[in-house]
This record gives C-alpha cells, sequence and structure tokens, in this order.
C-alpha cells in the first residue's frame, strides 16, 4: 500500500498542542507500557506517532487507534525522550475532531489551534445573545419582580423553547455530519471485517463500557481519573435529562423545590396534581444532584490540571472545562436563587447561565465534547465488527 506523504503535515499536529513530538526516536516504550495496546491487540502510540512524524495524513485521520487511548499518560511517565506521547495523541485526536467537522474544518482548526481566534469566536457569540436578551427584555418583557422570583415573567419561556429547539436541531445536524465524514474516513479499515456481532450486541456492549460503568478509564489505574470522568459525564447527562423533561412538562418554568413536597397541597390538591407536583420536584432534584456531581468531577479535573498531575496542558484542553464550570456554576446559582429569593441576583445569574449554555452548544462540536461521541461511535464499530 503506498502512503501519501504531506511533509507540513507534523507541523500542523504541533499546533494543536504536541510540542514535543520530534523528541519522539520511535523506541516503542510507549507501546509497551500501554494497557489497551493488550486490550484492543494494537500498537498505540508508538504506531500513529510514526505515521504523524512521516506526515502520513491520511492514514492517521482515518485510524480508529486514536480514540482508544484514554490517556492515563503511563506512557509519557515512562518515555525515555519525554515526548509525552499521551499529549502527541490527544493533538491528533483534536485534529481528527477538526477533519471530522467537514465543510468548517478551517474553522474549527482555527477554534483548536488560535488562542486568539477562540477568545474573539467567544466574545462575539456572548455579544450576540446578550444582544438577542436584549431585543426580548426592550419588547416588553425583563419585569424583575422583586418580591417574588419569577423568571418567566423576566424572559419568556416561549423564547427559550424555541432557541433551544433551534439549537438542538444544530447538535444534530452537526453530529450527523461529524459521524458520517468519520465513517467515510475509516470504513475501509472495518468492511476488511467478515464476521460481524450483531448491533443490538454491540450497541448494549458500549452503552455498557463506555457511558454507564466507564470501566476502561479504569484500565490506567488512576481511580481519580475515573471518578472524574464519571461525575461529569452522568452530571453532563443528568442536565440534558433534567433540560428535555423541564422542556416538556413544566413549560411555565414554575419553581419547585427539589423533593420538599408541598404539605399545603396534600388536602387542597387533587390525586393527579399532586403527583404532578412531585414528579416535576423529581425533575428539579436530578438537576440539582446532576449540577453538584458535574461540578465535584470538574473540580477533580481542574486540581490535576493544576498540580501538574496531566502533561502539557492545551489552552484548548481548558476551554471546554471552563465554559462547562461557568455553565454549571451559574446554574446552580440560578436554583440557590430561587430556593433563597436571592433578588435581583438570581436574574443575573439567570442570564449568565442562558448565555453559557448557548456558547456551550454551539462551541460543543469543536471542543473536547466531540471527543466523546467520536470514542462512542469508534468503540460501536470495534464491537460490530469484533475488534473490542
Amino acid at each position: 500500500m503506498s502512503i501519501q506523504v504531506n511533509p507540513n503535515f507534523i507541523r500542523k499536529i504541533k499546533s494543536y498542542g504536541a510540542n514535543k513530538i520530534n523528541l519522539c526516536f520511535n523506541c516503542g516504550n510507549c507501546t509497551a507500557t500501554c494497557p489497551f495496546s493488550y486490550k484492543f491487540d494494537s500498537i498505540i502510540p508508538r504506531k500513529l506517532i510514526r505515521y504523524a512524524v512521516i506526515g502520513a495524513e491520511d492514514i492517521v485521520s482515518a485510524a480508529p487507534e486514536a480514540w482508544l487511548c484514554y490517556e492515563c499518560e503511563d506512557c509519557s511517565t515512562l518515555c525515555p525522550r519525554q515526548a509525552n506521547p499521551n499529549v502527541i495523541i490527544r493533538a491528533i485526536k483534536k485534529y481528527a475532531i477538526a477533519r471530522y467537522s467537514g465543510p468548517l474544518y478551517w474553522f474549527t482548526e482555527k477554534m483548536m489551534t488560535s488562542l486568539s481566534a477562540l477568545i474573539g469566536i467567544n466574545i462575539l457569540l456572548a455579544i450576540v445573545f446578550s444582544l438577542l436578551i436584549a431585543t426580548v427584555l426592550a419588547l416588553g418583557y425583563g419585569v424583575m419582580d422583586l418580591n417574588a422570583v419569577d423568571l418567566a415573567a423576566f424572559l419568556p419561556p416561549e423564547y427559550i423553547h424555541d432557541f433551544g429547539l433551534l439549537l438542538g436541531a444544530y447538535i444534530g445536524v452537526m453530529l450527523i455530519n461529524g459521524l458520517y465524514t468519520q465513517w467515510k474516513l475509516m470504513r475501509n479499515y472495518f468492511t476488511q471485517q467478515t464476521k460481524k456481532r450483531n448491533w443490538i450486541s454491540a450497541i448494549i456492549g458500549t452503552l455498557i463500557d463506555e457511558i454507564v460503568t466507564q470501566k476502561r478509564h479504569l484500565y490506567c489505574g488512576s481511580k481519580h481519573r475515573w471518578v472524574a470522568h464519571f461525575l461529569i459525564l452522568w452530571g453532563f447527562l443528568g442536565l440534558g435529562l433534567a433540560t428535555f423533561l423541564s422542556f416538556l412538562f413544566n413549560k411555565d418554568f414554575s419553581y419547585y423545590p427539589p423533593i420538599i413536597p408541598d404539605l399545603n397541597k396534600v388536602s387542597t390538591a387533587s390525586l393527579w396534581e399532586f403527583i404532578e407536583s412531585l414528579s416535576l420536584q423529581l425533575i428539579s432534584f436530578i438537576g440539582m444532584i446532576s449540577g453538584i456531581a458535574l461540578l465535584i468531577g470538574l473540580m477533580i479535573m481542574i486540581y490535576r490540571k493544576v498540580v501538574g498531575l496531566t502533561f502539557e496542558n492545551h489552552f484548548s484542553d481548558w476551554y471546554f472545562v471552563v465554559l462547562l464550570a461557568i455553565a454549571d456554576i451559574s446554574g446552580l446559582l440560578t436554583l440557590a436563587g430561587r430556593a433563597l429569593s436571592l433578588i435581583p441576583w438570581v436574574y443575573y445569574f439567570y442570564v449568565i447561565h442562558l448565555i453559557s449554555v448557548a456558547i456551550l452548544i454551539i462551541m460543543a462540536p469543536f471542543s473536547r465534547f466531540a471527543h466523546s461521541v467520536y470514542r462512542f461511535f469508534t468503540i460501536l464499530l470495534l464491537k460490530r465488527n469484533n475488534y473490542a
């Protein structure tokens, strides 16, 4: 098989954070220490690093092995040249995310390789969403009740619901485009296998391994990393579930304290009304617990980055963590503000939360969030083809 070489590819990988890739002299120590090289019968990370060094861009783009790296950092700890192999693989994954974005490749690359571009687009998005909120307020809304918190009077729920549907459609289109592009690049790798597992078995197995238990993070030997990823993923999914259920059943954004039955309604409300109230309180409880779990997971991850337990943090590694923390903290403060009637602060928290969540959704396909989606799809294909 002939290999097309791009002599500028190594420079491109460096721009994604692999600053020490030239130090690698292909000794293979990283592969010898990688637990996943045995689990998946592969030779990561040595193979991918070698292909990146020689400029085999198409092979690196199509290789599923990049998504089999869980960044346990054993390879970097034991690298005799301090080339930090896990950082190189992380950079390759960022490049792959940009490549999967198809027509938005140039934009994605700028977001991941240029700090000024990343800051600029986020400032622009913050201004745009602030102007949208200001426009809604100028239409006669923006009533800041100083006696009781009323977010529905402040910003109309129907506008937020409609905008949420637009963001949901945007994520759906971006997800389909990214996964389709990933499949086009990887399909030659998988079509060689003739004995295939059925899709249902592959999906269930992937859900258990990558979502429910996230057990492969335990192969790395660091329970702190597993705890952080477990809390972040489940906290994020829980908040998504609470938001979806609230969208369906709490369209007026009424406040229901988490799992605190309103005893005044026990004797006055019908059984159905009381069950409905408890159900909405349960949604609020799911959101509160998920938000706290997400915050704890983020704190563990930030601590590891700050004290140097991870190798070479690129600015793009910090971006999604910080943005997710802002969205989560502002949401928890909004919930606390409603419970404690922190007027007028609750309204300010609410605006910050809406803007940060909107930016988070817009930027998700170009950030580390996409990492989890593409890894899940890769593991699914591997299970389907009996490689994992």
